[in-house]
C-alpha cells in the first residue's frame, strides 16, 4: 500500500507518494489535514482506495472497495438546509453536513481499513451510484 498526500504552499501545489508501513504513518497525515496546506490524504493498495479530505474539524471519508464506492455519513446530522465549505487541494467546495465527520470517526474508519481493506460496518455508509 502507498499513502498519497497533498501538500500546497507558495502557491504550488504538490502531490507526494509515500510507502505505507503502518496506522501511525497515516494517522500524522489526517492529523496534518488543515484545509490549507494540506487537504487530503490517500490511502491505496491494488483495488481499495480510502480518501479523507477537508481537515480541523470537518473531514469527508469515502472508500473504494472492489470497484464500488461508499461515502462516510453522519448519522447524527439533522440539519439539510446548512451547507459547510472545505477547502481541497486549494479549491473551496460546499458540502452537506451529512457527509461531514469529526476527526474521530475518520480514524475509526481508517484504523479499520488498514486493518481489513474494508468498510467499518459500525460506521454509517453510503454507497456512491455513479
Amino acid at each position: 500500500m502507498k499513502i498519497i498526500f497533498d501538500r500546497y504552499r507558495n502557491s504550488k501545489y504538490e502531490i507526494k507518494t509515500i510507502p505505507f508501513t503502518n496506522f501511525g504513518d497515516l494517522e500524522n497525515y489526517i492529523i496534518r489535514l488543515d484545509q490549507t496546506e494540506f487537504s487530503e490524504v490517500i490511502l491505496k493498495d491494488k483495488n481499495n482506495e480510502l480518501r479523507i479530505s477537508g481537515g480541523r474539524y470537518n473531514f469527508l471519508i469515502s472508500i473504494k472497495v472492489d470497484g464500488e464506492t461508499f461515502d462516510l455519513i453522519n448519522s447524527n446530522q439533522n440539519n439539510f438546509q446548512e451547507q459547510i465549505p472545505v477547502m481541497i487541494k486549494g479549491q473551496s467546495f460546499i458540502f452537506s453536513p451529512n457527509l461531514i465527520v469529526n476527526f474521530e470517526k475518520a480514524l475509526v474508519a481508517s484504523k479499520y481499513f488498514c486493518q481489513h481493506k474494508g468498510i467499518e460496518r459500525s460506521l454509517y455508509w453510503k454507497k456512491r451510484f455513479t
